[in-house]
């Protein structure tokens, strides 16, 4: 009944706002939250910059790997041309010795054919064998009559060096100190292939008619300046003569199996159209692919050739390159992971904000409920009142038993007319025990527990009354009346007439009591 009642009043009277239950609050704190404008706004302009700092990185990246690139070009271009420049030199003055030598002999001998005796001019003139092989005269059929090796006199010019066309492999040794490589180690050179062949230069004599006096030239300079220069393990350093394309020195690794004639390549072309310059290519020598600087000896027919292969020249760039990229990727991954860092900062910053706006709407509606629920509790305090004072001034007994049929309330009259002291949470079938036992109930059966179970049924189902044993004129009957919730409403009729002591009178009903007859739901 006052259960009832109580759901009832308060459906009307409660407020009609929305409520949250203990079940949704909790949720709420597991909803994904979704990514509102501000988020996305923010994540694009991450989005954007880092964007942008990874191109500009990036370019400046690129252009700084290009420039570093030109930079190393332009200074091997440049050292290539510069040791060029040095060996053309290096050879017209060696040839310009040869030219005074030979003047001087060519003189000598036009003054007194008789007198003039190759071998002692010989050890005059060390400044000639230097750069020279061989000193001959020969007559008009070019064979030879004075020689400085004796085992060619009296051969042609060309059978005394027959094992010369192919030139002779040499391993310069003596040429080879230590050097620095452009990364700045050192590095040790095991001796100079180098290969030359048979150069001559001549100059006619006066009499006899048609006789020449000649040298072949030797350059060793060539390969002390080549060893002195570090251009990487395959460089080359050669000299071309301009009238045929023909190889007449070749020093380096190429010298060990070199294409002698360049007549048509693009490399002699090239030497061809201007006196200096640089060719990147193939070298028509041996295939190699080299950065080439050739520069031709003053007023002479021949170029002298310096190369390098370009990957060696330009390791220094591809190191810096490759650190450059190293640098630009780990800045990149640095700017990625800030965009990351600051886009879910911003996200659980607004969500933050989003959590304190619910925490604040909860503890709004908690204070709602707080106050509801005060107002409810002095609510249910009056309707207990109510209860109480309805109860006791009652002409029946009433007992109230919950769900689990256990006594929760009773009156005076129901204790009194029912005929066996009540406690609290007393079972329904142990009060009709106690009243068997009391002798309150008649005794006509066969089995208590199968009596205590069909009263119990009875009272359940409300389908009829439990008689009770009387000692006054009125018939005591105990009736159920179940409730919604699940609890039972005992009513024993019969017993108004039983007095009551003095501390149980009924009391004067207020006005509020009165009002509770009225409004309250059975």
């Amino acid at each position: 009944m006052s259960s009832t009642t109580f759901k009832r009043r308060r459906r009307r009277t409660g407020s009609t706002s929305h409520r949250y239950t203990p079940a949704d609050i909790a949720r709420s704190n597991q909803v994904r939250h979704r990514i509102g404008a501000m988020e996305i706004a923010g994540a694009v302009i991450a989005v954007v910059i880092s964007a942008a700092l990874i191109v500009l990185i990036w370019m400046v990246t690129s252009r700084s790997i290009v420039d570093q690139r030109d930079q190393v070009r332009d200074l091997a271009q440049r050292n290539l041309t510069g040791q060029a420049t040095v060996m053309a030199r290096s050879v017209g003055y060696e040839l310009l010795v040869i030219d005074q030598s030979l003047t001087v002999l060519q003189q000598a001998w036009n003054q007194d054919a008789g007198l003039f005796d190759i071998n002692k001019w010989k050890t005059q003139m060390p400044a000639l064998m230097a750069v020279a092989d061989d000193l001959f005269v020969a007559d008009d059929k070019r064979i030879i009559k004075q020689d400085i090796l004796p085992q060619a006199v009296g051969q042609g010019i060309a059978s005394a060096y027959v094992s010369w066309p192919h030139g002779a492999l040499e391993k310069l040794g003596a040429a080879a100190p230590k050097i620095g490589s452009p990364l700045g180690t050192e590095a040790t050179q095991q001796g100079v292939d180098a290969r030359r062949f048979i150069m001559y230069i001549v100059r006619p004599l006066q009499r006899p008619a048609g006789w020449i006096i000649g040298a072949s030239f030797r350059t060793d300079e060539m390969a002390k300046l080549y060893s002195n220069t570090w251009f990487g393990v395959n460089a080359l350093a050669g000299i071309v003569d301009l009238q045929n394309g023909g190889l007449q020195t070749i020093i380096g690794p190429a010298a060990r199996r070199p294409q002698r004639s360049l007549g048509k390549t693009d490399l002699y072309a090239a030497m061809q159209k201007t006196e200096n310059g640089i060719w990147v290519g193939q070298s028509p020598i041996d295939g190699v692919q080299r950065m080439h600087a050739f520069y031709r000896v003053p007023d002479r027919d021949m170029t002298v050739l310096v190369a390098a292969t370009e990957s060696e020249l330009m390791a220094p760039a591809e190191l810096f390159a490759t650190g450059a990229r190293g640098v630009a990727v780990a800045a990149t991954g640095t700017i990625v992971g800030a965009a990351v860092l600051i886009a879910w900062a911003f996200y659980r910053f607004r969500a933050t904000r989003r959590q304190q706006a619910i925490a604040k709407r909860h503890a709004s509606e908690l204070d709602r409920l707080r106050q509801d629920e005060s107002r409810l509790t002095e609510r249910a305090q009056l309707q207990s009142v109510r209860l109480r004072a309805l109860i006791d001034n009652t002409s029946d007994g009433i007992a109230l038993l919950d769900p689990e049929l256990r006594m929760v309330q009773w009156n005076q009259r129901f204790e009194q007319g029912i005929g066996v002291p009540l406690a609290e949470n007393m079972a329904l079938d142990a009060l009709i025990r106690q009243q068997s036992a009391a002798g309150m109930i008649d005794q006509e059966y066969d089995d208590l527990e199968v009596e205590v179970r069909e009263r119990v049924r009875t009272l359940i189902s409300g389908e009829g009354a439990v008689p009770q044993v009387s000692a006054g004129p009125d018939e005591r009957v105990l009736r159920g009346v179940a409730l919604p919730e699940g609890g039972l409403v005992l009513l024993l009729t019969g017993v108004g007439n039983i007095p009551l002591p003095a501390a149980y009178a009924p009391q004067t009903i207020m006005p509020e009591v009165q009002h509770a007859f009225v409004t309250v739901d059975w």
